[in-house]
């Protein structure tokens, strides 16, 4: 596929979320999504976009686009996406992006705050999807 193709196919109103995150991946080859995509990796992009952009490989179109998707996915799903921050950022962005959320550490994630407590990423990894 194409730059054009991609950018395309991410911005169709009827695209799945599956495939959106297929065509994040597959951006990489190209200098990945928010070069592709542009449009897509702004900060006010349609909320549809936030969580395939969690799949990209730069670690602060990650955490911003996961920031997003606090509200609006579940604590499993969550999980796989600071797996992915931790990847690519270290555990302490998913540790202060989570307790920025919930306000206190007996409030946080038992994964994320067993990571924390292990000064890890291990707990955390297992979730990569």
């Amino acid at each position: 596929m194409t730059p054009a193709v991609l950018r395309e196919l991410f911005l169709n109103v009827t695209t799945a979320e599956s495939v959106r995150i297929d065509v994040v991946l597959r951006c990489e080859d190209f200098g990945g999504v928010a070069r592709v995509v542009p449009a897509a990796a702004g900060e006010w992009g349609p909320a549809d976009y936030a969580w395939p952009l969690t799949y990209a490989s730069d670690a602060v179109l990650v955490q911003h686009s996961l920031r997003r998707c606090l509200r609006t996915k579940d604590r499993m799903t969550l999980r796989s996406g600071y797996a992915r921050l931790a990847r690519l950022a270290g555990p302490e962005a998913v540790w202060a992006m989570e307790l920025e959320y919930v306000g206190s550490l007996e409030l946080m994630d038992p994964v994320v705050r067993s990571s924390m407590q292990a000064g890890d990423t291990d707990v955390l990894l297992k979730w990569l999807d």
